[in-house]
């Protein structure tokens, strides 16, 4: 394949390159990616062959106009799969904090977790700021401060563990200076979280959940 020159300032359609950034690693290549700004006026990071060949023209608020004339979902007119992950993520964030039929209302918009104006009104300010914070598939979005805002000061992208020891409904159990969560410290000593667990609710000090030895059955032959 010809190698593919890019050039600061190229417009295709409504794109405008204005750097290259980090490839996407594939099985047998890397996959070159721009950072393009648009005549609407955000900037998207879009593959780089799609882009000269012209399946892609605009950073997807042509395909939208499209959409909002004939009443049609986002995701069939974005055919960007980065693209539909993070436009769902901003969705569910939005509708736990604004809609009370939501199941995950009550633990977020009933006690006044909100989305901070910035990414509330506009899908491109939170899509920009995930790309450039370390959005990756698999990743969820999840708040520092579990009582503050969505807001970028406050936001991160973790795997689901990490998202699960932020939770404060977890216990956390303190010994020689070290704070964890029975997660982690099941990791740390495996031990059992659910021995970790029967301890706690027995009563035991942190010290004599963490440091008293398992019992080993033997059984004679």
């Amino acid at each position: 394949m010809k190698k593919i020159e890019i050039k600061q300032g190229q417009k295709f359609g409504r794109l405008v390159i204005i750097k290259e950034v980090e490839p996407i690693k594939r099985k047998s290549y890397n996959e070159k990616r721009v950072l393009c700004k648009c005549d609407c006026g955000n900037t998207k990071v879009i593959s780089l062959y799609p882009l000269i060949i012209g399946k892609i023209s605009s950073c997807g608020c042509y395909k939208r106009e499209k959409a909002k004339i004939h009443g049609e979902s986002f995701q069939k007119y974005d055919s960007d799969k980065v693209t539909q992950k993070i436009h769902s993520i901003w969705h569910g964030m939005k509708c736990r904090c604004n809609t009370a039929s939501s199941g995950s209302y009550e633990r977020y918009g009933s006690k006044g977790v909100k989305v901070c104006k910035e990414w509330e009104n506009d899908f491109y300010a939170f899509y920009n700021w995930s790309l450039a914070n370390g959005y990756a598939d698999g990743l969820t979005i999840d708040r520092i401060d579990s009582d503050g805002d969505y807001e970028p000061s406050n936001c991160r992208w973790v795997d689901y563990v990490s998202q699960a020891n932020n939770r404060k409904t977890n216990v956390r159990l303190c010994y020689n200076g070290k704070s964890h969560t029975i997660a982690e410290w099941s990791n740390l000593l495996n031990i059992s979280r659910n021995v970790l667990y029967n301890r706690k609710k027995k009563g035991w000090s942190d010290e004599k959940i963490l440091t008293t030895p398992i019992k080993t059955r033997y059984t004679n032959n």
